[in-house]
């Protein structure tokens, strides 16, 4: 996906069989989301499903046994109601279709991830994450990745766990970067033991780099307390 590790995303979606799944579901949804970094764990719906199937003639099977008329029954599986069929086949029915009765072996399923979505499926499961990052979702991954930048200065530098810190940020105005880390500086300040956050011009003491973060310039400065 090229999505990094500490960007958050929005939702874990699962298709589940029974209400049973659900609950169990529901119970580690909490452990499931600080796992995976996502914000809202939930079972998948009409509304969000994770597949998109698509229908194709077995052509070994269909072409000795109908000849030219594949290409209408090609037509056919296009236009039919590709979920409906994939069920159909799964569970090793006949699919109909306009007077062409198919074997489920004649009829091929492709199933690919549905658009916004990273999906993973075994058996008759399916899960999935979306990948839409919204603005506000993005700005909370540059602060997770100033913070982690911040605390590998830190070991670098060779502080303590229990040390304290001053902290410099210098970014350009007016970037997602300034606005993200000018409005979790309380964050940062907790994850990296920082006793105050400054922005501008970096100090000549202490320990020093330049990082780029999400495309965006960013200088850090750090020194014991």
């Amino acid at each position: 996906m090229g999505i990094k590790v500490r960007q958050p995303l929005g939702a874990l979606i699962v298709e589940l069989s029974n209400n049973q799944e659900k609950a169990h579901l529901e119970r580690i949804a909490p452990q499931l989301m600080d796992e995976l970094n996502v914000k809202e764990v939930r079972q998948a719906s009409d509304s969000d499903s994770l597949l998109v199937h698509r229908l194709r003639p077995n052509l070994p099977l269909l072409g000795p046994k109908y000849g030219k008329q594949v290409n209408d029954i090609r037509q056919m599986l296009v236009q039919a109601d590709a979920a409906a069929v994939a069920m159909q086949v799964r569970s090793g029915e006949t699919v109909s279709l306009n007077g062409y009765t198919l074997n489920p072996d004649e009829v091929l399923v492709d199933a690919v991830a549905a658009e916004g979505f990273a999906v993973e499926s075994d058996a008759q499961y399916s899960v999935g994450v979306s990948t839409l990052i919204t603005d506000e979702l993005r700005a909370e991954g540059i602060v997770r990745e100033v913070a982690h930048i911040v605390q590998l200065m830190r070991k670098n530098a060779g502080l303590e766990i229990s040390d304290r810190i001053r902290l410099w940020l210098d970014v350009d105005a007016g970037t997602l970067l300034k606005n993200a880390v000018e409005e979790n500086t309380d964050y940062i300040a907790s994850e990296t033991l920082a006793t105050e956050v400054s922005f501008g011009t970096i100090p000549q003491t202490g320990t020093s780099e330049s990082h780029s973060v999400d495309g965006e310039r960013l200088e850090v400065g750090l020194s014991a307390v």
